[in-house]
């Protein structure tokens, strides 16, 4: 899930005044999970993905601006690497668990 947000974040910044959060999310999901779901899962989500609200609309309930969202996103995509690497350490590992923890 990180890994989606981040991608996310990653997408929404290239297109400032953008309303829609349809293109980033799907972008992401695309990235991110479509590789694991079958056919009704990625159909069930490309469904979904029109009943998203537009980034205005997000913004106001988060009583944000888009320049404070950025930072705000900006601080979780930093804040969060470490454990998203570790996550992803561990999910790739084929090793023991001494080797995953680094003892």
């Amino acid at each position: 899930m990180g890994a989606c947000i981040i991608l996310e974040t990653e997408q929404i910044g290239p297109f400032p005044g953008e309303n829609s959060l349809i293109g980033p999310v799907s972008i992401a999901y695309e990235q991110v999970f479509a590789p694991y779901h079958g056919w009704t899962i990625k159909t069930a989500v490309s469904t979904a993905l029109y009943t998203l609200p537009s980034l205005a609309r997000v913004l106001k309930k988060l009583n944000e601006s888009e320049a404070s969202a950025m930072v705000q996103m900006q601080n979780y995509v930093t804040a969060s690497a470490p454990v998203i690497q570790y996550i992803e350490t561990l999910f790739h590992s084929r090793e023991s668990g001494d080797v995953v923890l680094g003892l």
